[in-house]
């Protein structure tokens, strides 16, 4: 295999202990067994936990390593990582078993190119931004600097897009138009310009090729080289055709493009800017053009943005139009004529002065971001015909037409400010069981009230469910607001999550960590009756785990946590017969589910949550024919994605991945 990006980090084991992790994406470059002779020239991503030598981007590798398709959670509003493994390309993921032997590419040590370029934190405040922003590695943005790129709407920046296609095109045809025009006219036999723009094109594709020929790059370029090449053939074409011609080409070059939200949101929004700037570009200046196209972006980007993505923040057109320009003209510029004299052997001082403004621009860039960030208003995680209605509203509002009926557009892109009604009626409720992996998460809504039992893992890497999912599924299922939290137990799988949960909700009270669960607490809300059952004489913190009994006289659910067969006993004489939907104890592992339990309880649907392929091989098998025996129905979150019950239809399930739909 060779390493084309590496991340390292570190764990926590289930024994407290550091454990390192390197995360790697390689392209297989040979196999050893003809079982698997297609996997040769694809690109895999893997995990290796505990590493024990230190290797490189550009590095070969020799190993024994474990495949699986690529599969990701999926939940109302989360992001979905099995459709962008497959938009990147990734044929498999998996982890590698042993490493046999690492050994170096073979290209010479003075041969230029962009993957072998890396800007040091030793001489760079903003390195990680820099690689990321100049040459495409995004392998050094912190979390904290992604998360505030997404709170003001500027996460495209760290994105090597049609941006940078300009900038760099834009150099290279001065540098070639100028030293062009100082050659005598009989050497070249053409003109500067068109000699400036073979150069450029040609350049351009040799960019392409040094980035990976990503969505917004390779369009750009096609749409670039497809202009300049109608001009110096005196021929003009609409530039619809020019979109749609590079899209069919982009596909044609990847079609796994297809799945990426990049690759249809690039084209929207060059077709939008081109849609509504074309007629009016004659008669505007160009402050009043880069004002009227964050305006267009964000009526037009919106309700994508909002149905694909989910969070659109309402700073986002102002933090644009202040930090585009900056880095349009001061970091880009910079950064890439650094890069160019570098690889040319100009003296080092010159090509780091470059380099050191586009750090400096960038350090603005941050500073700038902050102050938009601070309690930054966000809509997103609109429905389907929501966004179906702004995004005809917004093409009206950009049409060259009467001020009137454009006006009159507003009142159908207005919605996207309204938050999503849930319409549960007084007296019922809704159980949405959160698919968060090897964990557990679950929302119950009544009328007015939403509770959160547990809250998905969480690793010191960055990576919370409580951010990816369960916050996604809060605002995508309802108000974006949480009255209540019960923590079941605090292993990390239920509970890791916490801490990012009472940043985004500080008003929602949290029951099971600094205040305990109370043993036969009863409450009642919307006509609800919720009741806490704790064994609080268990000897683990699995059997003291904090267990919810919901019911409004017609229908019940019991939530169990991690409970054993110990608990089970002391808890079943509470236990109504036949329930009509049971979260599994403890993701279905043998030490729970105990026949009584499940003769007992007869639940009508029994859903466990756990994660595809875990370790602890959850849910076992004799556990989930135990249940089907009793008549149940079983769910599975690493089969179904969520999966939601309402008591107003319960013999009805939902479930989020399509081809387990019941």
């Amino acid at each position: 295999m060779r390493i084309s990006d590496v991340r390292n980090s570190h764990l926590m084991s289930d024994d407290r202990a550091a454990l390192s992790l390197m995360s790697i994406t390689a392209t297989v470059v040979s196999v050893e067994t003809s079982r698997c002779h297609l996997l040769v020239g694809t690109k895999v991503r893997l995990n290796w936990f505990r590493p024990t030598t230190a290797i490189r981007r550009g590095d070969f590798v020799r190993a024994q390593i474990k495949l699986r398709k690529p599969w990701g959670t999926k939940s109302p509003g989360g992001f979905d990582y099995g459709r962008w493994l497959l938009g990147q390309g990734f044929v498999a993921t998996g982890s590698i078993i042993h490493l046999d032997d690492v050994w170096q590419d073979n290209l010479p040590a003075d041969k230029f190119t962009f993957s072998r370029v890396q800007f040091a934190t030793s001489k760079f405040v903003n390195a990680g931004l820099m690689n990321a922003a100049i040459l495409g590695d995004r392998s050094g943005v912190t979390a904290s600097q992604w998360s505030l790129f997404r709170a003001t709407g500027t996460i495209h920046l760290m994105v090597v897009s049609g941006l940078h296609v300009g900038v760099f095109g834009g150099i290279v045809f001065l540098v070639l138009y100028s030293v062009a025009r100082v050659l005598p006219p009989r050497i070249l036999r053409i003109q500067p310009r068109q000699v400036a723009m073979v150069g450029s094109i040609l350049s351009l594709y040799i960019l392409v090729l040094q980035t990976g020929a990503q969505p917004p790059v390779l369009r750009a370029v096609l749409m670039a080289s497809g202009v300049m090449l109608a001009i110096m053939s005196r021929r003009n074409l609409p530039w619809p055709f020019y979109l749609c011609a590079t899209g069919c080409v982009t596909i044609l070059i990847h079609p796994e493009f297809i799945v990426q939200q990049g690759f249809w949101l690039s084209y929207i929004a060059v077709g939008s800017l081109l849609f509504a700037l074309a007629p009016r570009l004659p008669h505007v200046t160009a402050i009043y053009n880069l004002i009227l196209s964050q305006r267009i972006l964000f009526l037009a980007l919106t309700p994508l943005l909002g149905v694909s993505v989910g969070i659109v923040p309402i700073v986002a057109p102002l933090a644009n139009l202040l930090v585009v320009p900056l880095m349009t003209i001061v970091t880009i510029p910079a950064g890439m004529t650094g890069v160019i004299l570098q690889g040319f052997g100009w003296p080092i001082e010159i090509a780091e002065l470059f380099l050191q403004l586009a750090d400096l621009s960038l350090s603005v860039v941050l500073e700038t971001l902050e102050i938009f960030s601070l309690d930054a208003f966000t809509l997103g995680y609109f429905s389907h015909s929501k966004a179906v209605m702004a995004s005809l509203s917004a093409l009206i509002l950009l049409s060259p037409i009467a001020l009137k009926l454009r006006l009159l557009a507003c009142l159908g892109w207005m919605p996207l400010l309204c938050a999503p009604f849930p319409n549960i009626p007084y007296g019922e409720f809704r159980v949405q069981i959160l698919d968060v992996g090897q964990g557990s998460s679950v929302v119950v809504d009544t009328q007015n009230h939403r509770l959160l039992i547990d809250t998905g893992a969480a690793t010191p890497t960055g990576f919370s469910f409580s951010e990816a999912v369960v916050v996604p599924a809060i605002r995508a299922s309802g108000q974006n607001i949480l009255h209540s939290i019960i923590i079941s137990h605090p292993d990390n799988d239920h509970a890791g999550g916490l801490p990012y949960l009472r940043l985004k909700y500080p008003g929602a009270k949290t029951y099971g960590v600094e205040q305990p669960c109370r043993d036969g607490k009863i409450w009642v809300q919307d006509n609800v009756e919720f009741e806490l059952l704790v064994d609080q004489q268990g000897t683990t913190s699995n059997d003291r785990s904090c267990t919810l009994w919901i019911s409004n006289r017609r229908t019940n659910v019991f939530m169990s946590g991690d409970i054993s067969r110990v608990t089970e006993r002391k808890l079943i004489r509470r236990l109504p017969m036949n329930i009509d939907v049971l979260l599994a104890p403890h993701h279905g592992s043998n030490s729970s589910s105990s026949n009584k339990f499940v003769a007992r309880l007869k639940p009508k649907i029994v859903i466990f949550s756990a994660g595809r392929n875990n370790r602890y091989d959850h849910p076992r098998k004799n556990v989930v024919q135990r249940y089907a025996r009793r008549g149940a129905l079983v769910y599975q979150t690493s089969k179904h994605g969520t999966i939601v019950w309402q008591s107003l239809r319960p013999e009805r399930v939902e479930t989020w991945r399509c081809s387990y739909r019941c």
